[in-house]
């Protein structure tokens, strides 16, 4: 996949859905990237970085988005693209758990990849569905990202 420029004027915008039904945002990333990583997407005190993806934290309350971007990864900050909501690729690591095609999946605080949330209901932490299993290391597998606030756990 091509690399995504960062464009300033669309600074938080949220795109309507694409031919593929993903709903992108434009997020500053203040170190870059890495692709198919989930972000927590969030405001920042600095209205020119906002809203910022950074590392998922631990969270009681509903706290922000969960984003993937989908572009090449970089390490040059900016605002980029980056999917959230509708079907996209995403790490998912089904080495302690496996992960099954419907399973909710999750993304814990300082996370790189989404995990089993819960096999038959949704709770407020899941962020997606996998769209395909995984019962191994983390991979890049295709998930529907659900795109509400979510509650990150911390383990």
């Amino acid at each position: 996949m091509a690399e995504i420029t960062p464009v300033d004027e669309q600074q938080g915008m949220i795109f309507p859905p694409n031919a593929m039904g993903q709903v992108e945002q434009m997020v500053y990333f203040a170190s870059g990237f890495t692709q198919y990583r989930p972000y927590n997407v969030g405001n920042t005190a600095d209205a020119a970085t906002s809203p910022a993806a950074v590392a998922p934290v631990a969270n009681a309350t509903y706290s922000g988005k969960i984003c993937v971007p989908q572009g090449d990864t970089t390490t040059t900050a900016g605002w980029y693209r980056a999917v959230i909501q509708g079907v996209c690729n995403a790490a998912v690591d089904g080495d302690s758990t496996d992960v099954g095609l419907g399973d909710f999946l999750e993304v814990i605080a300082a996370g790189t990849a989404f995990i089993i949330d819960h096999a038959t209901a949704p709770t407020g932490s899941a962020a997606a569905i996998a769209r395909e299993a995984n019962t191994g290391a983390a991979a890049t597998k295709e998930i529907y990202l659900l795109g509400h606030q979510v509650v990150i756990a911390s383990s």
